[in-house]
């Protein structure tokens, strides 16, 4: 999200909520938002130690040192000789892109529920909050704890990042994305960086739209209905792209033919 920032980020003034924010590289970008808090979820204690340090002129920032998890309590942290490289679900098998990749330590982290991260959090009635879910391995359960929690449409827009530390990501992104709708989030974009998808979404849209066609008349429905096909017909076709575009730098970078 740092590369392309989306002009919809604009529009926070409540809460930022990063879940797995690792060195947080679009931490400049949360800033320049009228977002009254920004809390930053990192297991690692060294990642977080780092975001402590960088925001300790920050009043608006939180740092919280915990996985989002379903083991909660606590859990392992897998850490692999590549710089930055740390996650709650070990690589088996090993990323073929990385040869020579090697476990190198296991660390217990703190790891919290939904529940318990909501402490940590203020969300205001009436401001508009993202969520931004870069947990490897733990998605669906964040989207399920969304579902099934008390309020579940906390926040207006939500972020899914999907990459090569998502366990099995080809297989299980389109139960994510259906995942995604059941939690009432709308897709709206989708963007390739780095080796990563980022899904973006916005709450509640779809009922809303739904709500509005039921008042519209049969000539002006059955013309919404069309603009709403090809809008799902265009986004389908961008998402393919963005999976044929990441599939190519795989393989790329698999043959050496570009470099990291």
């Amino acid at each position: 999200m740092e590369q392309q920032p989306i002009s919809a980020l604009q529009e926070v003034n409540g809460t930022i909520l990063h879940l797995g924010a690792g060195e947080c590289r679009e931490l400049e970008t949360y800033l320049a938002t009228e977002a009254e808090q920004i809390v930053l979820v990192e297991p690692a204690p060294e990642a977080a130690q780092a975001l402590r340090q960088k925001t300790v002129d920050e009043p608006r920032v939180k740092v919280v040192e915990a996985a989002f998890s379903s083991l909660v309590g606590s859990a392992t942290l897998y850490y692999y000789n590549l710089p930055g490289l740390a996650t709650l679900h070990p690589l088996t098998p090993l990323p073929a892109k990385w040869p020579g990749l090697r476990e190198t330590a296991q660390v217990s982290v703190k790891a919290y529920s939904l529940a318990q991260l909501m402490e940590q959090v203020s969300l205001t009635e009436g401001k508009k909050h993202w969520l931004i879910i870069e947990t490897p391995g733990e998605e669906r359960h964040v989207l399920r704890a969304i579902r099934e929690y008390e309020v579940p449409q906390w926040f207006a827009r939500l972020s899914l990042y999907l990459g090569i530390l998502t366990p099995q990501v080809d297989q299980v992104r389109p139960a994510l994305l259906k995942a995604l709708e059941e939690a009432n989030y709308r897709l709206e974009d989708v963007i390739t960086q780095s080796d990563q998808l980022i899904c973006h979404a916005k709450a509640g849209a779809l009922e809303a739209q739904q709500e509005e066609l039921h008042r519209l008349k049969p000539v002006q429905l059955l013309k919404e209905n069309q603009r709403l096909q090809n809008e799902n017909q265009a986004l389908s076709e961008r998402m393919a792209q963005a999976e044929a575009q990441l599939n190519l730098m795989k393989e790329l970078l698999l043959h050496g033919v570009i470099h990291e």
